[in-house]
Formats: C-alpha cells, structure tokens, sequence
C-alpha cells in the first residue's frame, strides 16, 4: 500500500521511480490504497495544485487497485512491533521524533522496489 507522497509523486513526475513503482504494483501485484489515501491526495493537490486535480482523479480512476476503509483506531502501534523483527535497531528509533521514525520505517520497507 503507498503512501500519500507516492501517489502524487507518480502524478507529479510521471517518469519517476514512486511512478514506476506504483505502475508495477498496480500491474503485478494487488494494489491496496486506503480511503484515506485517496482523500489526502485529493486534499493535497486541490490545496498545492488545483489546476492538476482532474489529473489527479484520473490517475486514481485508471489504476487498478483495492480499496480499503481506514481504520478509525488504531488496534496496535509501532511500540507493539517485537524488537527482533524490526530492521534497524530500536533504542535509534526511540531516539528520533515519531513522525520522522514513520518516515523511516515507511523508506525501510519500500526499499525492495529500488530495482523497479
């Protein structure tokens, strides 16, 4: 499932690597993307660019993809993730704000699509 930033990224620069990932996804593999994607992007674009919002709406019509509704609450959070499986050490998590750490984590876990 991509984030906010990967979806506009792929509308932004449609040669991009966050372009090409999401084409691949969406290609051969089931793409999700969550309600909640789909609005901030909406949100993102009307607010940043309003002019590339029908492009905007026309690249979520023409993906294939999932969609799932957001959960309102979260049932676990990152501090419930065994330490063993994470995939870099969690005391320098700790240490890092915990938006920044999401971040983090989200680059970690994307990672495998380097090659794409």
């Amino acid at each position: 499932m991509p984030d906010t930033n990967v979806v506009i990224s792929a509308l932004l620069w449609p040669d991009s690597k966050p372009a090409r990932a999401l084409v691949h996804a969406a290609l051969y593999h089931e793409l999700l993307l969550c309600d909640h994607i789909v609005q901030e992007v909406r949100e993102v674009v009307l607010r940043k660019w309003p002019h590339l919002l029908r492009d905007a709406d026309a690249l979520l019509d023409e993906l294939a993809y999932d969609l799932l509704a957001a959960p309102q609450e979260a049932k676990r959070s990152i501090a419930d993730v065994p330490a063993a499986s994470w995939p870099i050490p969690r005391p320098w998590l700790a240490s890092r704000a915990p938006r920044e750490s999401q971040l983090l984590l989200e680059v970690v876990l994307i990672d495998p699509l380097h090659g794409i």
